[in-house]
């Protein structure tokens, strides 16, 4: 049979419980997945709730990974969550399928020490948000091609364009992101290759259908 996430035997960690972290979230819920790590240490707070979907008013004060947790088992979702109240670093122990959803270079650059020739991390995903843009770096960080085109892209925050919080003036570029994971870890667990590197102007492409030619 197949292999598929609902069967997939070995763990999950998802880093960041933000826009895309809370989207990619649901996304595993979805497909029945059978455990997923958290990470984030940041609490729920007002202006969270328009584009963070699992959260609610009460859930504000509270750490979003606890918040999260409480989302998914008052829903009856059969998959278990961990929760880590606290931002993973090159200390922390990843394995299985790493997935970031963070929001600074800095983090990125602690967690992908956490990955780097990890022989445990079989696949690491970067999922990038800025305005309309969508970039999603994927890799085997024990893949030395993998990790010499990824590094390319690992620069300090101040070297880095700044884009704005897409989930927080654009959502929908967060319901993309999840989309395409959805798409490459299906791929991933039936050991079919996946492209890695994708990028995708959201507003573009809006802009290419908004006028479809009528016959």
């Amino acid at each position: 049979m197949a292999q598929s996430l609902a069967t997939w035997p070995h763990e999950i960690h998802v880093i960041g419980m933000g826009g895309i972290g809370t989207h990619v979230l649901q996304m595993l819920l979805e497909h029945g997945t059978r455990e997923v790590h958290i990470w984030d240490e940041d609490i729920v707070e007002a202006h969270n709730l328009p584009t963070q979907f699992l959260y609610c008013p009460l859930d504000i004060g509270y750490p979003k990974v606890e918040a999260a947790a409480r989302f998914v088992e008052e829903r009856g979702f059969k998959t278990q969550i961990v929760a880590h109240n606290e931002w993973a670093t090159g200390e922390s122990k990843l394995s299985g399928i790493v997935i970031s959803g963070v929001d600074t270079l800095e983090a990125r650059g602690n967690i992908w020490q956490a990955v780097e020739f990890n022989f445990e991390v079989f696949l690491y995903i970067d999922a990038r948000i800025g305005a309309d843009s969508v970039q999603i770096h994927t890799m085997d960080p024990n893949l030395p091609k993998d990790v010499d085109r990824y590094k390319s892209w690992i620069f300090l925050d101040d070297e880095a364009l700044e884009l704005g919080c897409a989930t927080r003036e654009n959502p929908h570029s967060a319901l993309a992101v999840a989309q395409i994971l959805s798409s490459h870890l299906a791929l991933f667990v039936r050991d079919e290759p996946i492209v890695g590197l994708l990028e995708r102007d959201l507003l573009s492409e809006s802009e290419d259908q908004a006028h479809p030619q009528l016959v």
